[in-house]
């Protein structure tokens, strides 16, 4: 058995951790919609091309968000951080964009979201 510390607590004999990745534990969906919808619109945001709009669209399908839903087996929800980059880049790679470009803007990108978004602790209740 192990102790586990957590923000200055001390968790005793703890047989076992959950990570949650679904929302069963911490309600998530708000906060993933507005992740992808900031992430989006700055890997779009310095887009000269007339698709641009298109190219938001795909990407916002790839990671499974429509207006105001984010589907629990779509990507944002259930994929690693490296496998959104990705499939940001492979959206922006599909319209010519060269692809060490499209992965270099979409790492930007998410960092760019991390920054502008306050912290992810303070809006998973």
């Amino acid at each position: 058995m192990a102790t586990v510390r957590c923000q200055g607590r001390n968790f005793e004999s703890v047989d076992a951790i959950l990570f949650d990745k679904d929302g069963t534990l911490a309600f998530v969906e708000p906060f993933l919609r507005e992740l992808g919808k900031v992430r989006s619109h700055l890997i779009t945001a310095h887009t000269s091309a007339p698709d641009a709009n298109d190219i938001k669209s795909s990407i916002l399908r790839a990671f499974g968000l429509s207006i105001n839903r984010l589907d629990p087996a779509g990507l944002l929800a259930v994929g690693s951080r490296y496998e959104n980059e990705i499939a940001a880049a492979t959206c922006l790679a599909a319209t010519g964009c060269g692809w060490i470009d499209s992965i270099e803007r979409a790492k930007t990108a998410f960092i760019e979201a991390e920054k502008a978004l306050s912290p992810k602790v303070e809006k998973t209740p």
